[in-house]
């Protein structure tokens, strides 16, 4: 073999080498990309699910209160869920979801337009690194909305006059009527920037009596 032969076969393997060591190097860089990503979206889960725990959490709170406040025709006589609460009017006092109004363009409601009727805060462990520990504890809050969705008398019930009660329509006895309220919750995260947001709703049905 002549030296200019040895010396061309040599600048082709290095040139192999140097388009396989690029090869190796795009590879190694795809993966780091695909980890991060798949990391994010875990990530995207995690704060997705803490945020719908946290929003049906709220919702769930104020529903296990609304039969007595409003048969009780305030919150005095309510005892809160620990984390709950109660919004209050403009003249500091709290607000009665038996006084409230449906706003203009119901059931279509853009949240951001209205004020809640209360908040729901609790802390929530996280772990950051997912080795199983707690790594920081947030304070994750729930903003809950009520929104007044019509009344009925039940379907054979006798409709009269029932003393005490100055609700919707005055009252039906022995429980033959409802009031419905639509309660919506809205949990935005706390661990994160731009933070990821959850809004459940769902109806409930007031029995009066």
């Amino acid at each position: 073999m002549s030296g200019a032969a040895g010396v061309r076969m040599r600048g082709a393997a290095l040139v192999i080498s140097l388009i396989v060591l690029v090869v190796l190097t795009l590879i190694g860089l795809s993966s780091v990309r695909m980890s991060a990503l798949e990391e994010r979206m875990s990530a995207n889960l995690a704060f997705k699910a803490r945020t719908g725990e946290s929003s049906e959490a709220g919702r769930r709170a104020l529903a296990s209160v609304v039969d007595t406040h409003i048969f009780t025709r305030g919150w005095g006589d309510v005892t809160l869920p620990g984390g709950l609460s109660i919004a209050t009017d403009s003249s500091g006092n709290q607000i009665n979801l038996f006084e409230l109004l449906a706003p203009t363009g119901y059931p279509a409601v853009d949240l951001d337009a209205q004020s809640p009727v209360g908040t729901f805060s609790e802390s929530v462990d996280v772990d950051t690194d997912g080795d199983g520990t707690t790594d920081t504890t947030i304070q994750q809050t729930a903003e809950i909305f009520a929104f007044p969705a019509g009344s009925s008398i039940a379907t054979g019930a006798a409709a009269r006059v029932h003393a005490g009660y100055e609700g919707l329509g005055k009252a039906v006895s022995a429980g033959g009527g409802f009031v419905f309220y639509d309660l919506r919750s809205r949990s935005t995260d706390a661990g994160t920037e731009g933070g990821a947001v959850t809004v459940t709703g769902a109806d409930y049905r007031y029995v009066v009596r």
